[in-house]
C-alpha cells in the first residue's frame, strides 16, 4: 500500500466514524500499521521530548500491536521505531502506572514479565481524548502562526 500523507481532514472524518462506529475499529482504517503511521510522519517528528511526553501512549500503542510483550522489547521498539534510547528506569515506572490504572495486565514469566492491554475500550477511549487533545493544541498552534 503506498504511503500517504495524513491531513487534519482525515483525522477528523476518522473521529467521526470512531465516534458512531460502536465496533470501536481503528478509526483511520484497519489498512493502517504503526510502521505506515511512522513513515507518512517528517522525521522531526517524534523527538526525544516528544516521545517522553507521550510515553504512555505509546507503549499502549506498541503493547497493543503486539498483543503481548515485555519490557526489553519496548525498549527496542521506542529505539528501531523512533530513534530514541530510553532507560528501564523511565520504562517501567510508566509500565507500572499504566498497570495500576488497569490498562495494562501484567503475566509474570521465568525471568520476565509480560504486558498486555487489560482493557481495550478504556485503552482506546485513553489514545481517543490524547488525539482530540493534541490536535486542538496542533489546531490552536496553526492558528496563532496564520495570524502572524
Amino acid at each position: 500500500m503506498p504511503h500517504q500523507q495524513v491531513t487534519p481532514g482525515d483525522v477528523l472524518e476518522a473521529l467521526d466514524r470512531s465516534s458512531s462506529d460502536s465496533s470501536r475499529a481503528s478509526p483511520l482504517g484497519t489498512e493502517w500499521t504503526i510502521h505506515d503511521f511512522l513513515e507518512a510522519l517528517p522525521a522531526e517528528s517524534l523527538a526525544d521530548d516528544i516521545v517522553k511526553a507521550n510515553l504512555e501512549e505509546l507503549l499502549l500503542i506498541l503493547i497493543g500491536t503486539h498483543e503481548r510483550t515485555y519490557g526489553e522489547a519496548l525498549l527496542t521498539d521506542l529505539e528501531e521505531l523512533f530513534d530514541v534510547s530510553l532507560s528501564p528506569g523511565t520504562l517501567y515506572p510508566t509500565l507500572y502506572e499504566l498497570t495500576d490504572e488497569q490498562l495494562l495486565s501484567v503475566h509474570p514469566r521465568v525471568r520476565t514479565k509480560e504486558y498486555a492491554l487489560a482493557d481495550g475500550t478504556a485503552v482506546t477511549d485513553r489514545l481517543e481524548a490524547s488525539m482530540r487533545h493534541h490536535y486542538a493544541y496542533a489546531m490552536l498552534l496553526a492558528s496563532y502562526l496564520q495570524s502572524r
